[in-house]
């Protein structure tokens, strides 16, 4: 049994919505956290999983993936097999961008 705790301070805008690729070889996976509504995991790619909440957060939020590995005698054991994709927008002012003001 394992399990990985992840602590995220959202800002901008609220999320309803965590994405995972998650290691083949780790099975019985659950997602613990406040407002956790359900989890599913892509058919097309195993490895892919999709955690909904109930509602949209903001600031901090902390979830935990527990899962567990079968272990026989000699084998190797994985070990982070849990990778978090961040969604991130970035909106610039356009002075910044070093646009210039339209002239209309």
């Amino acid at each position: 049994m394992g399990n990985v705790a992840l602590s995220y301070f959202i800002t901008g805008s609220p999320v309803d919505e965590f994405q995972f690729t998650i290691a083949p070889e780790l099975g019985n996976v659950e997602f613990v956290g406040r407002d956790v509504r359900r989890w599913t995991q892509d058919p097309a790619d195993p490895s892919r999983w999709t955690v909904k909440l109930q509602r949209k957060v903001i600031g901090d939020y902390n979830l935990a993936v527990t899962y567990s590995q079968r272990y026989e005698g000699g084998q190797l054991i994985a070990v982070g097999g849990v990778f978090a994709f961040l969604k991130a927008v970035l909106f610039l002012p356009a002075r910044l961008l070093g646009a210039r003001p339209s002239s209309a």
